[in-house]
């Protein structure tokens, strides 16, 4: 039987979908035992303010009125998070930011998280037409495509999924990302 979650499976959190992306027995794991990575140094240094991604808005050119740090759920998908920065009026403009900037290949699961939150938002306040994700000094923008949601859409089911499974699920992670991973000392598959 699962461990009592800071989550309802009926409602998830973005971030979780993100970790289904890096690998699924994370999540898996945080649902069967309860245990969340504490924070690291990196996390914490890491950590932005508002008035920094307001920053970031003004550096981006953004369309106004800027939503910063808007928290959003949608019920009948089951889903919530706070998205760093919602610009324009419909179509919207989505924008994740992330202080440090990832090698190339290693921020996948980023960049499905910014899908997610531009799901979340299109499902909440009205069509997106562009994602933008921001890597510490790297910007990277995608147009939102009917395909780009409906993967999103996928991305939150497969977590779903996952989450209610008793058994854990096999991992995508290779043994790089396992050496360095938090939840190594818990993963079903690494014992």
């Amino acid at each position: 039987m699962p461990a009592t979650s800071w989550w309802s499976p009926r409602i998830i959190p973005v971030g979780l979908a993100k970790q289904y992306v890096y690998c699924p027995v994370i999540p898996w794991i945080i649902q069967t035992t309860g245990y969340r990575e504490p924070p690291t140094p990196s996390m914490e240094t890491g950590k932005l303010d508002a008035a920094f991604k307001e920053s970031i808005a003004r550096r981006l050119g953004l369309p106004k009125p800027w939503r910063i740090e808007i928290e959003l759920q949608d019920g009948k998908l089951g889903l919530r998070g706070m998205v760093d920065i919602v610009a324009g009026q419909s179509p919207f403009k989505v924008v994740e930011v992330k202080r440090y900037y990832r090698r190339s290949g290693r921020e996948r699961h980023f960049r499905a998280q910014l899908m997610v939150y531009a799901l979340l938002v299109s499902r909440t306040l009205g069509p997106v037409d562009e994602a933008i994700l921001v890597l510490g000094g790297k910007t990277s923008v995608y147009t939102v495509t009917r395909e780009d949601l409906r993967s999103a859409e996928q991305i939150v089911e497969e977590t779903r999924r996952i989450l209610t499974r008793e058994e854990p699920p096999k991992p995508f992670a290779s043994e790089a990302k396992c050496n360095y991973c938090w939840y190594r000392r818990f993963c079903p598959s690494l014992m």
